[in-house]
């Protein structure tokens, strides 16, 4: 198993055959969507039920501006081992090299090929200071309209990350965890406990916000507290 970097720039990507290897692309991040400010983690699988012979990994990034990049890198022969052989080779897409913008990305090894779509935002937001949505219960499609071009807001206190987000261009924080902790427990009955009145006192938690009432996703409330 090997990581290479691209100096350039758990979804699946599209899986080919070339007679008895299949070649699948896997985006571990579980997500299509990156920023300018992160390296996005690429995994190419290589598997066949006969012994992998020696290859190159052939690896282009393509926009839809036109713009397109290749690289390769030799991949070494792979014995079965229990029922198959099977190889992945990790790769990594600097995207602060990437200007915004939508790519094909399409790995060729042992004549087989697998591809993946991708798009790149920009992470720069128009004002450093904080437009807060605290406890969202926005659905996907909608935080693509919270950002700063929709309702204004730059930061979502919410669970969860993903692709809608990132379009939205809202950044995301996961609600009450500055300074707070996990509580001790079974883990059916683990939860997540608010902020500390004093960080390095970890033996003292206020109340637990999991019995907040969540305000509407597109209204703005101050009186949730933790």
């Amino acid at each position: 198993m090997k990581s290479w970097y691209l100096i350039a720039a758990m979804a699946f990507g599209v899986s080919a055959t070339a007679g008895e290897v299949e070649l699948r692309m896997l985006l571990p991040l579980d997500r299509t969507a990156y920023q300018t400010n992160e390296s996005i983690p690429v995994a190419v699988l290589r598997s066949s039920a006969q012994a992998l012979a020696a290859s190159e990994l052939a690896v282009a990034l393509a926009g839809d501006d036109g713009s397109r990049m290749a690289f390769s890198w030799p991949l070494d022969a792979v014995p079965v081992a229990g029922n198959d052989a099977r190889a992945t080779e990790h790769l990594y897409l600097n995207a602060r090299l990437l200007r915004p913008g939508r790519y094909s990305l399409e790995a060729t090894a042992n004549g087989a090929t697998a591809s993946a779509a991708i798009e790149v935002f920009g992470h720069v937001r128009k004002s450093s200071f904080k437009l807060i949505a605290w406890g969202s219960e926005a659905s996907p499609a909608e935080q693509e309209l919270m950002g700063e071009d929709g309702l204004g807001f730059n930061l979502l206190l919410a669970r969860g990350i993903g692709d809608h987000s990132i379009r939205g261009a809202v950044d995301w924080m996961q609600c009450c965890t500055q300074g707070g902790r996990v509580q001790s427990g079974p883990a059916e009955r683990m939860r997540l406990v608010g902020p500390l009145r004093d960080p390095g006192r970890v033996g003292e938690e206020r109340r637990s916000c999991t019995g907040a009432r969540r305000t509407p996703w597109a209204s703005i409330s101050t009186t949730r507290r933790c």
